[in-house]
């Protein structure tokens, strides 16, 4: 084993060995021995990061916002040609220093002035710039006819072209930091300097930043319904789309070194503008012009759609990396297919968040709209992929074609080992998680019908235990959920039960002198003969609630019968949630899904009838298994989420 002063004489291995130090253990071994000091005082202070909850920078050499006070106060002490600068070669610039609560600390201010003079000097520097939170009313703004590093206060006005607005969050040192950052880069050529910026921001980047500078552009744009947070500078609305559209291509144009581009979409509304893509043919053209130009872009990640989903951006051929996400249309995706991807060599393709899971049939001629749970794109185009990543769906909708993943897999045979896993796990998981949807919908759905069924039985049965019926409600309940052996076609019930509903609703004027409960048990009992196939109509259900009525039915008849109809709710309650306890075991799920893994087939409505019946018997067996063990179900309310958590 080398010695520590053999270390030091082999600088190489003893940077390797450094840079993957903690900081305290980084100091705890430069206190250790003389020799390794220098190095371990270089390493320490090669790249210094002001971040929060995540890291800045890959070596985790980090302040903390709850340090900023005490290294404002060493600079204040030691002074900054005193300490480490000078071996800075990283900076960053986390979110928490932009926040308002750390501005009194004047730690901005000291690092701009820093950047300013040169003494901090590093080769890369990374920003996170999110600046909305709690905040005053007053921006810094910058006037048009000021040089760019001069920033005064006063009241922002949106609506004048000669003030820049700068987000409210932007106190005097977050703009000092900016000012010198933006100082100091304009000393440095793009050899010499890179900057990294994940932000929400489209407009001010031309006057906080310079632009050539930035290689790496991640953004993740906010759309609000009402407020002042936006990430343009006109407001979030479908009128200045095409003002947005422009105002991106216009920025990302003078990104001449761009490297890595990242777009995200996040909206905080109740409603989303929509619109036909050829509206704004124009402005999406000059969109794709300014990306074709770019000449050193490597990745591209749009993992949202780009304004609208069938617009589909062409990456320039240098791009190496491409990742795709968000709902996007058919249309979108047949482009898509066509596609050549010359140059690409790793393609990941997200699954839809369940937040992004909207609708997109509003943006789509009519004649255009089509499904794209259920497209077959046939084959794509691509080739020559090394590395392909697609993520698993976790909800029932996959929002991708069905043949994706065997379609890129016939164009590049050797992703089989990769990819071919990750197509047999998503097509298990839509089975699964559609045949979840199944049952759940089926319990949901013939509750109401067995409810009624067995409501008589506790009328003419003797007083007793509500649990006497169970037996015939569980065997009532399994013959609803196996495909072949229902009750009553499904369809047909909620159809015909519908139809009863509107006779009662029709019937209650003339009968509102009359007892509710026996209309709703006409109602319930019209469901189930019109289901079985019975020709009724509204004059014969009017008949039967009079004759019902005409045997006056006395105060102590309505109790019974009401008592009946709750004892048979509460029972058939009772069975359909040791179903729903059973259907939500994870085990259960975790073993449907490795099974289906393992098989070939195509998700239609046989295989999914087929995975229903299975999975029936399954919670048959629990249910069994629980009884004769005398455990007790867990309890599940009713109307219960039934959505899959962890699938």
């Amino acid at each position: 084993m080398a010695s520590l002063v053999g270390l030091s004489q082999a600088p190489e291995t003893l940077y390797l060995i450094l840079e993957y130090l903690e900081n305290k253990d980084l100091f705890s071994l430069l206190l250790t021995c003389k020799s390794l000091y220098p190095a371990c005082y270089c390493e320490l202070w090669s790249m210094l990061g002001f971040g929060g909850f995540n890291p800045i920078n890959p070596t985790r050499r980090t302040v903390s916002s709850k340090g900023y006070a005490r290294f404002r106060d060493a600079i204040d002490t030691f002074g900054a040609d005193n300490l480490g600068f000078k071996y800075t070669k990283f900076l960053g610039l986390g979110a928490s220093l932009f926040q308002n609560k750390y501005r009194r600390l004047g730690l901005g201010k000291k690092l701009g002035d820093l950047l300013e003079t040169g003494k901090l000097a590093p080769r890369v520097v990374r920003v996170r710039l999110h600046p909305w939170g709690r905040c005053s009313l007053k921006s810094i703004t910058a006037s048009s006819n000021m040089s760019p590093g001069i920033f005064r206060y006063n009241w922002c006005d949106t609506k004048s072209l000669e003030v820049v607005d700068i987000p409210q969050e932007f106190k005097e040192e977050v703009g000092h930091i900016l000012v010198g950052l933006k100082t100091y880069s304009k000393t440095k050529s793009p050899e010499d300097l890179s900057i990294s910026l994940q932000t929400e921001l489209v407009h001010s980047i031309p006057q906080l930043f310079d632009l050539e500078k930035i290689t790496t552009y991640e953004l993740a744009v906010y759309f609000y319904e009402r407020g002042r947070k936006k990430s343009w500078s006109t407001p979030d609305s479908h009128n200045n789309i095409g003002d947005h559209i422009l105002e991106l291509k216009s920025l990302l144009a003078g990104m001449t070194n761009l490297k890595h581009f990242s777009w995200n979409m996040n909206f905080r509304s109740t409603y989303r503008d929509v619109f036909l893509i050829e509206k704004f043919a124009t402005e999406f053209d000059e969109l794709q012009a300014v990306f074709t130009k770019m000449q050193y872009l490597e990745s591209l990640a749009l993992l949202d759609y780009l304004f609208h989903p069938s617009f589909f951006l062409i990456p320039p051929k240098t791009v190496k990396k491409l990742e795709y996400g968000g709902n996007l249309s058919n249309i979108w995706w047949r482009r898509f297919a066509k596609y050549p991807f010359i140059g690409v060599e790793d393609l990941f393709i997200h699954a839809v968040e369940p937040f992004k899971g909207y609708p997109t049939n509003g943006f789509l001629p009519p004649d255009s709209i089509e499904d794209v749970n259920t497209l077959l794109l046939g084959e794509v185009a691509i080739t020559g992929l090394k590395k392909c990543t697609l993520g698993i769906c976790d909800e029932e909708s996959s929002s991708r074609p069905l043949d994706l993943g065997e379609c890129i897999l016939q164009k590049n045979r050797d992703l089989e080992h990769s990819i071919s896993n990750a197509i047999a796990e998503n097509r298990a998981h839509m089975l699964v998680l559609r045949a979840y949807s199944k049952i759940s919908d089926k319990l949901f759905d013939y509750s109401s019908l067995i409810t009624h069924k067995y409501t008589p039985k506790f009328v003419e049965s003797a007083p007793g235990d509500e649990s006497r019926f169970n037996e015939q409600i569980k065997e009532e309940c399994t013959r609803a959920l196996l495909h072949g052996s229902k009750p009553v076609g499904l369809e047909d019930w909620k159809a015909a039960r519908t139809r009863a509903r509107e006779f009662a609703q029709r019937c209650q004027f003339e009968l509102q002198n009359k007892l509710f409960t026996c209309i709703d048990m006409v109602s319930d009992d019209y469901a189930l003969r019109l289901a079985n196939g019975e020709d009724l109509d509204r004059s014969s259900f009017e008949e039967t609630c009079f004759k019902m009525f005409s045997k006056g039915p006395n105060l102590e008849d309505v109790r019974k019968l009401t008592d009946a109809r709750n004892q048979a709710s509460r029972a058939v309650s009772a069975c359909l949630n040791r179903f729903r306890v059973s259907l939500n075991d994870k085990d259960d799920k975790e073993q449907f899904i490795k099974m289906y893994k393992e098989k070939d087939f195509q998700i239609g409505d046989a295989e999914i009838e087929s995975a229903v019946d299975r999975w029936t018997r399954k919670m048959i067996e629990n249910i069994e298994e629980g009884e004769e063990s005398g455990n007790p179900p867990l309890m599940m309310e009713d109307d219960s989420d039934s959505s899959l958590e962890d699938t």
